[in-house]
């Protein structure tokens, strides 16, 4: 499963992860290795959730809903370079 969901994750432009267990509202350990993924190869990621990922320096958490369909929470990530953030080339 690991190596599967790598692989889609490296080919993806951006993930829609329903990541909660309906029953007891927690991420699985495949929902958590499919965000950190996006995150280390700079994938946007929709996440479907009744509460926000925790915040970070590495992304920026925006709620919305995708196409008026269903509520979540956008997780973008913030690239940064070796000179510090890439909004300071710009």
């Amino acid at each position: 499963m690991h190596r599967r969901t790598i692989w889609m994750v490296k080919r993806c432009s951006l993930v829609v992860l329903f990541a909660e267990n309906p029953r007891d509202k927690s991420w699985g350990k495949g929902s958590s290795l499919v965000f950190r993924a996006s995150m280390y190869h700079l994938k946007p990621v929709f996440v479907v959730c009744s509460t926000p990922p925790r915040k970070s320096i590495h992304y920026r958490v925006v709620s919305s809903n995708l196409f008026g369909v269903v509520d979540g929470y956008w997780v973008v990530p913030h690239p940064i370079s070796d000179g510090g953030t890439c909004d300071e080339e710009y």
